[in-house]
C-alpha cells in the first residue's frame, strides 16, 4: 500500500476522495486511515480546505443527485479527521506571489505556500495543478507519485 508522508500538506482534491466514490478514493481512505494510527504523523491543511470540500459536495448534490444528507454525513466525518489547520490569513500574500508566479489560482496557491511554510510536500489529486508547479522548487506529489 502507497503511504502518505509522514509531515504533508492536502488538498481538497485528495481529501474529497475519501468521501466520494471515484478513482483513487481506497487508496487514498487506507492511506489517510493508515497516517490516523501513526502519532507521528501530520495532515496540514489551510482551512480553506473544509470549505472547498463542502462546494465539491455540494455541486455533487446539485447536479448529481447526490444524496444531501449524505454531503452532510461526509463533512462530519470531515470534521473527525485529524487534519492540523493553518488560517488563510497567514497564507494570503504568500499564496498571490505564487498564484501570480505560476498562473495557478490563490485558492491553489494557499496550499503551497502552506506546503513551503511548512516544509513538507503537497499531495493532490490535480494533475493540471501538478503540471503547473513541476519547474518550480516545490515538491508536489500526485497519487500516482506516492
Amino acid at each position: 500500500m502507497t503511504a502518505l508522508p509522514r509531515v504533508c500538506v492536502l488538498d481538497a482534491s485528495i481529501v474529497i476522495k475519501a468521501f466520494l466514490r471515484e478513482r483513487d478514493s481506497q487508496q487514498v481512505r487506507d492511506m489517510l486511515r493508515q497516517s490516523e494510527a501513526d502519532p507521528d504523523s501530520l495532515l496540514l491543511v489551510p482551512d480553506l480546505l473544509f470549505i472547498e470540500c463542502a462546494n465539491i459536495l455540494w455541486r455533487k448534490v446539485r447536479g448529481e443527485r447526490y444524496p444531501d444528507g449524505m454531503a452532510r454525513k461526509n463533512l462530519a466525518d470531515l470534521r473527525s479527521l485529524s487534519l492540523s489547520s493553518t488560517p488563510t490569513s497567514e497564507l494570503m500574500e504568500r499564496a498571490l506571489e505564487i498564484a501570480c508566479a505560476y498562473g495557478i489560482t490563490a485558492y491553489d496557491a494557499c496550499y503551497v505556500a502552506l506546503s513551503e511554510l511548512a516544509g513538507a510536500p503537497l499531495v493532490t489529486a490535480d494533475d493540471r495543478l501538478a503540471e503547473a508547479l513541476s519547474s518550480a522548487r516545490f515538491e508536489v506529489l500526485t497519487l500516482r507519485g506516492l
